[in-house]
């Protein structure tokens, strides 16, 4: 009955559609000024899914389609519907387990006049996702979401310039096979303006968002509930100088508060600044800044670009003034030197810090097609505080790429110690290498196999490293190919507002519960076209870790197999597929989980008007 409701329901929605096309036509007179072009595909199909307690089989119709228009002109007003039933959203393919249902939807207005807008909605009644540890493969989720988005300018003579955007989603998704789920919301409101006077460069903005999320409790922080709101807004002010230069002053403030579960994290974050910079001669140039900053654990993750999902560790209030200056010169057009002195006095953590740092660094780049192409650049930074020297680090990066016969061979390397964070009692360490190599034997065969690793620290804060590693190579025959990967990864991370666990030496900074994370996965794929037309791929994937916090600890492995083909017989296409997920979470109250799906269908391509 459920399949025979969803063919009436199907049947109803494409002739509704169809009805509306042919009205379109039929009344273009009326309106002779609407220009309209519709695509899609429709199609017909059979689909079976198990589990470990249910089991299902449905015949239906998918399809997808796109509807663009404009009325009397495209900067009058134009518009944009994306459409999509049991059917992959952007065409490119399609997934056995899941079927994309939602559609897409934009307009513009006026955009060739002073008040040009925008509106847009999406919504996705089903898609497929995934959640994870930072740098591997993840785990398989199946969610809804919507959003709403819209924004506009006012653009008039001898008056400010205007601008605004607002928007507002919500999103939801289970993890395969467990009772785990997450679920978010969010609007962002964003005006801005702009106007120039007397030689002046003048600027504002005012921002401002609210967030509630829940995320699985796999993740052991022990909260599972988050919200939180933040406005922003600040001025700025820029100026040509003489000797090809610029000033610019400026000053933001933050207002921020974060409620989780009965923990209350709020405060404000101001920052001012004015700097300079000047060009005397063509290779010379020279720039110098003033900064005040308050609440500098906000200003870190500002700096970071994280928002955790626990608010901040500490509410100690503190505060930052520095001065910088930096100068770089240019001697040939492979070298250049870079020098800067900095100073900062700091109250942080109860703690009162002058620091002084200061360094440079000679850059060096060359290219010639016998040669290849090379860089490289080394720089020393000596850090001393009113303890004492802290010690010399350094900063080195280094690039190398070369055809050796058919043997493209590539390497990059990176490496800093002891630069310094904006909290001035902490300092990063990072390296970063990897290469690659990719060989042409023949018209028909290539191959290729790239490396890399990277690792960060905080100097000052043992066990606060994080690390990962990776392997990937394939390969192309003809008409064969085949690839493979394998990829490991460890530290600390933190929870983020979106549900996700960022990797960062810094978690333990300014998060109250930061996790521990350890996983490893590998994937191999292959794909091939035995004849025109006709395509063959099968993919499989494995993910084991783990996630420690002072509260859970939770074992988490799953594996993904699919297969898939596609037949083009002019605008007919017959596709089908398989897919398996088996996933097992052991912090969640169901455990694991299996699912099959088994789909085929035959499609066609149109043109409706």
């Amino acid at each position: 009955m459920h399949g025979l409701a969803q063919i009436r329901r199907l049947v109803t929605l494409t002739f509704v559609l169809v009805a509306t096309g042919l009205g379109a036509q039929a009344q273009r007179q009326p309106f002779e000024h609407l220009n309209i072009t519709s695509t899609g595909s429709l199609g017909l199909g059979y689909s079976r899914a198990s589990s470990d307690s249910t089991a299902g089989s449905t015949l239906g119709f998918s399809g997808s389609g796109s509807l663009n228009g404009s009325y009397y002109h495209p900067n009058f007003i134009s518009f944009n519907v994306q459409p999509y039933y049991n059917h992959s959203k952007n065409n490119a393919g399609f997934d056995t387990l899941f079927t994309d249902k939602g559609f897409d939807a934009s307009a513009n207005f006026f955009s060739g006049s002073r008040l040009p807008f925008y509106l847009g909605f999406a919504k996705q009644y089903s898609a497929v996702g995934q959640v994870g540890l930072p740098e591997l493969g993840n785990l398989t989720t199946n969610g809804r979401g919507q959003a709403f988005t819209a924004g506009g300018s006012l653009l008039l003579d001898q008056l400010p310039t205007i601008t605004f955007a607002y928007s507002r989603g919500s999103n939801n998704s289970t993890l395969v096979g467990t009772d785990e789920h997450s679920e978010g919301s969010s609007q962002h409101l964003n005006l801005g303006a702009s106007y120039k006077l007397a030689g002046f460069d003048l600027r504002a903005f005012a921002t401002r968002q609210d967030t509630e999320n829940r995320v699985p409790s796999f993740f052991g922080t022990g909260i599972t509930e988050s919200s939180g709101d933040g406005t922003s807004y600040g001025v700025s002010a820029m100026h040509r100088i003489p000797m090809n230069g610029s000033a610019s002053a400026s000053w933001t403030r933050h207002n921020y508060q974060t409620l989780t579960n009965d923990y209350d994290s709020r405060g404000t974050s101001d920052n001012l600044a004015a700097g300079a910079t000047f060009a005397p001669f063509t290779k010379l140039t020279f720039s110098t800044d003033f900064r005040y900053t308050t609440d500098l654990d906000y200003a870190l993750l500002r700096e970071t670009g994280i928002t955790p999902f626990a608010g901040l560790k500490s509410d100690v209030d503190s505060s930052s003034v520095g001065v910088n200056n930096f100068a770089s010169l240019t001697l040939t057009k492979h070298i250049s030197i870079n020098g800067y002195l900095t100073h900062q006095w700091q109250n942080y953590l109860d703690r009162e810090i002058n620091l002084t740092q200061y360094g440079g660094n000679v850059r060096f780049n060359y290219a010639r097609p016998l040669f290849g192409s090379l860089y490289f650049s080394v720089g020393l930074v000596d850090t001393a505080t009113q303890e004492g020297n802290q010690g010399l680090g350094f900063v080195t990066n280094a690039g190398f790429n070369k055809m050796f016969g058919r043997w493209d061979t590539s390497a990059d390397f990176s490496y800093s110690q002891q630069v310094n964070t904006l909290a001035a009692i902490y300092t990063t360490s990072s390296y970063n290498f990897g290469g690659g190599v990719r060989r042409k034997f023949n018209d028909a065969l290539w191959w290729g196999f790239r490396a890399t690793e990277s690792r960060s620290g905080l100097t000052t804060d043992k066990g606060s490293s994080n690390h990962s590693e990776s392997v990937a190579t394939n390969v192309r025959w003809g008409r064969y190919s085949a690839s493979g990967s394998y990829s490991q990864s460890a530290g600390r991370s933190v929870l983020t507002l979106d549900g996700t666990l960022t990797a960062t030496p810094a978690a333990g900074l300014f998060d109250r519960e930061f996790t521990l994370y350890n996983g490893r996965s590998y994937s191999i794929g292959a794909s091939t076209t035995p004849v025109p037309r006709m395509t063959l791929l099968a993919h499989y994937s494995w993910v084991k870790s783990d996630t420690l916090t002072p509260k859970l600890y939770s074992l988490n492995q799953g594996t993904r197999f699919t297969t898939q083909f596609d037949y083009k017989m002019r605008k007919l296409s017959l596709r089908g597929g398989y897919s398996r997920v088996n996933q097992s979470i052991s912090a969640a109250s169901q455990r694991s989980g299996m699912l099959n799906s088994f789909y085929i269908g035959i499609y066609r391509w149109f043109e409706v008007f």
